[in-house]
C-alpha cells in the first residue's frame, strides 16, 4: 500500500469518525431539549401540588387556631405569650 493510499484511507476513516460524532451531537441537541422540557413540566407539576398541599394546610390551620379562640380565648392568648417569650428569649441570644 503507497503512502497516498494509506493517507487517503486515513482521511476517509476520520471524515466518518467525524461524521459519526455530528450525528451522535446531533441526537442528544434534538432530544435533549424534550428531555429538558419533560423535566421542566414535571418539576413545574410536583411544584403546583406541594403549593396546593401547603395551602391547604395553611387553610386548616388557620381554621383550627380561628376555633380554638373562639372556644378557648383565654389559652390561646396564654399559648401566644409564651411563644412569643420564648421566641424574644432566643433573639435576643443571637444578637
Amino acid at each position: 500500500m503507497s503512502m497516498t493510499d494509506r493517507t487517503t484511507e486515513l482521511t476517509n476513516g476520520a471524515r466518518k469518525t467525524t461524521d459519526a460524532i455530528k450525528a451522535t451531537i446531533d441526537d442528544v441537541v434534538a432530544h435533549g431539549g424534550e428531555k429538558a422540557k419533560h423535566a421542566f413540566a414535571k418539576s413545574k407539576e410536583r411544584l403546583n401540588y406541594a403549593l396546593d398541599a401547603a395551602g391547604e394546610g395553611a387553610d386548616k390551620a388557620q381554621a383550627f387556631v380561628t376555633k380554638q379562640m373562639h372556644e378557648r380565648p383565654v389559652a390561646t392568648a396564654a399559648t401566644a405569650l409564651g411563644a412569643g417569650v420564648i421566641l424574644g428569649l432566643l433573639l435576643s441570644r443571637r444578637g
